[in-house]
């Protein structure tokens, strides 16, 4: 478990005044190649150039968005690297389930009506459905500073942890997790994993045009519109590089298990987003 570094508020402001002129699609895609673009920079990968849109509007949001994206995202990825290789300080016990439900009850003050268990949800996907939620829908949407840490990026490493009596998956934490808010509803959302699964490893681009975005912070929108709704990951996905040069995406990626090397580590980390009516 760590603590949200100041990088990814930064970076829920800059979408946030783009989701504001921009369609979230667009915002999204554009996010996803400045953010790989940034890593393979950041790893002195010079040899691998993401393929650039072709449309012209998403080639002018690319421009923009690398000129304001760019150093927030560099500063995430740098602190995901340091937490990954143990430079950076965990608040708590790293990958505790019963330590984040603790945590969340002491530092979620709104009464919580709806928890969430959004399986492979990423920092990508919490950001941007942030920022569209903010600027285009009314609500608050808030990041919690509470960081899980899901060393091996699996949904097997956190449904594991659910207390007894409740069954061992993610559903079950879900369950976990708003009993001890005192929710009245909870529920497990499949999409993004089902995503990765089907059409991840076919690459990155291929990944990228088949997610929407906007379903997934529509439906968050809709969950919000009658309360207050908590909404977590088990983890997210990586971006990785195979020997060939090209990208593709997957989850618990293990070095010792191909010739491929991670870009984004997005699968080891988990984040809180909580979304209510702004009125």
């Amino acid at each position: 478990m760590g603590s949200l570094p100041a990088d990814v508020h930064g970076l829920i402001n800059v979408l946030e005044r783009l989701a504001g002129s921009y369609r979230l699609s667009d915002v999204y895609r554009a996010l996803h190649y400045v953010a790989v673009e940034t890593a393979l920079l950041l790893r002195g990968i010079r040899s691998v150039t993401p393929k650039p849109p072709e449309e012209s509007v998403l080639r002018l949001l690319l421009s923009l968005s690398r000129e304001r994206l760019r150093e927030p995202l560099r500063g995430v990825i740098a602190w995901m690297d340091k937490v990954l290789s143990g430079r950076a300080p965990l608040v708590v016990r790293e990958g505790s389930v019963e330590e984040l439900a603790r945590l969340l009850s002491e530092s979620v003050k709104r009464p919580v009506d709806k928890v969430v268990a959004h399986d492979g949800l990423s920092l990508l996907e919490v950001v941007a459905s942030a920022a569209y939620l903010r600027s285009r829908k009314a609500f608050h949407a808030i990041l919690v500073d509470y960081v899980f840490v899901n060393p091996p990026g699996i949904t097997r490493y956190v449904s594991e942890q659910t207390t007894r009596g409740l069954c061992q998956s993610l559903t079950g934490v879900a369950q976990m997790i708003a009993q001890r808010l005192g929710a009245r509803d909870y529920r497990r959302v499949s999409y993004v994993d089902s995503v990765v699964h089907e059409h991840g490893e076919a690459g990155w681009s291929v990944f990228l045009e088949h997610l929407d975005v906007e379903r997934i912070a529509e439906e968050l929108g809709e969950l919000a519109s009658r309360g207050c709704l908590l909404v977590f990951s088990d983890h997210g996905y990586d971006v990785v590089l195979d020997e060939e040069g090209g990208l593709y995406v997957t989850h618990g990626y293990k070095l010792e298990a191909g010739e491929g090397r991670v870009i984004l580590p997005l699968s080891r980390f988990s984040f809180v987003l909580v979304v209510f009516p702004a009125s």
